[in-house]
């Protein structure tokens, strides 16, 4: 698709369950629960979709683990990365 830019962004589970609790509050005990059934939907929906395999590499420009570089270094690479494509 013309104008479109890839991503993928991923992080281990202990990470985003983490983040879950403290920036949606979701409840401890359940976080990893709910962190599974989104991602089976998130899956499901880009494999409908796409017809691809959802979190594939190939299917990707760029992946980035947020839980390796942290969030604000996620963003400043996936800018510094758009801002490399030639126009």
């Amino acid at each position: 698709v013309p104008n479109v830019i890839n991503i993928f962004v991923h992080a281990d589970l202990e990470f985003r369950k983490e983040r879950a609790i403290r920036i949606d509050n979701l409840n401890p005990a359940k976080a990893e629960e709910e962190i599974v059934k989104k991602d089976k939907r998130r899956g499901n929906y880009y494999n409908y979709h796409s017809g691809e395999k959802w979190g594939k590499a190939t299917n990707y420009y760029l992946s980035v683990n947020s839980g390796f570089i942290g969030i604000d270094n996620t963003v400043e690479c996936i800018k510094a990365f758009i801002d490399s494509i030639p126009e």
